[in-house]
């Protein structure tokens, strides 16, 4: 198969690393965090950081709130034809940002995809003219601290299901507060509740004679573990919030429903969260979690700099 490489545009949390020493007057033109050694293509994702002011659209970003920096991508996957390679790399690099919008708790977005090239057959890497040195150094980007080593943190075996709920996740935090962002994390917290505890009921039964009636179930019998076993919440509570769900879908929009979906969304949040860190064996008194304001230093990255070596100064 042949390797190919996907350039994209995207808004993601994450800092350039800060290594101990760098030349005096060096300049950060790329950092990459790879699933392997520092020589492993495949599944590595380059991070360019963008120069000048950060726009989106025809708005200046104040990242210093928003806490976002905008990069153009690099991410190399195998691939046997251009069709398989636009899929999977693009799967890929939206599965890593599900991943830091959840232990970052802030969206990370893709706002373009520039182009996918076949490496295999021609390496188009960028080059700057006026590069004449380059060294590699390791330092840290910044995410949450985790209680796993680093590579583990971007790089987990994860299973469809905790993948399609991170995926939910993401979406539900790019979403302006209320019925989308309560949908978002409902239908996240059904993906992986098999995965936290196996639905004993398949299917309803009967009040009356209490036959089977052949009517599946919803699976939420991890939902419950996590409201009732994790959060210590009432044995009701998963009622209650599954009737604003069902309200929201086959009701009316009003101010009692807005005020029941406010009531009942950083509940469905905090359950989501300690949801996925169970799921991702993530501590619960640890990071991520609700409001998180900071970033810390955890996941090693490979720092390319590039800078004007003294022979080509001195000519």
């Amino acid at each position: 198969m042949d390797k190919w490489l996907l350039r994209a545009t995207i808004w993601c949390p994450v800092s350039p690393p800060q290594p101990s020493s760098i030349p005096e007057g060096a300049e950060i033109k790329i950092f990459a965090i790879t699933p392997g050694h520092e020589d492993e293509e495949i599944g590595r994702i380059t991070f360019i950081p963008r120069q000048g002011p950060q726009i989106k659209g025809n708005l200046k970003i104040d990242t210093s709130t928003q806490r976002r920096s905008l990069y153009d991508v690099e991410v190399i996957i195998e691939a046997p034809d251009i069709q398989s390679a636009i899929y999977e790399s693009r799967e890929y690099l939206n599965s890593k940002l599900d991943l830091l919008s959840f232990l970052t708790m802030r969206p990370c977005e893709v706002t373009n995809y520039l182009n996918i090239i076949n490496l295999s057959r021609q390496r188009l890497y960028d080059q700057g003219d006026d590069v004449e040195c380059e060294i590699a150094s390791f330092g840290e980007t910044y995410l949450p601290q985790s209680e796993f080593p680093p590579y583990e943190l971007l790089f987990p075996h994860g299973s469809p299901a905790i993948n399609k709920a991170l995926r939910w996740f993401r979406k539900g935090l790019m979403s302006v507060p209320g019925e989308d962002r309560f949908l978002c994390y409902y239908t996240a917290l059904e993906a992986i509740s098999d995965t936290i505890k196996k639905q004993k009921e398949l299917r309803h039964v009967c009040k009356h004679c209490g036959k089977d009636t052949g009517i599946p179930k919803s699976h939420t019998d991890g939902v419950k573990f996590v409201l009732t076993d994790i959060l210590h919440k009432p044995q009701n509570m998963f009622g209650k919030i599954s009737r604003v769900r069902a309200k929201i879908v086959h009701g009316d929009s009003n101010k009692k429903l807005k005020a029941e979906v406010d009531t009942f969304l950083p509940l469905l949040e905090e359950t989501l969260i300690s949801a996925l860190k169970h799921v991702l064996g993530i501590g619960q008194e640890g990071l991520p979690r609700r409001g998180m304001t900071f970033l810390d230093p955890i996941a090693e990255a490979i720092l390319v700099v590039k800078y004007h070596g003294p022979q080509r100064e001195a000519s």
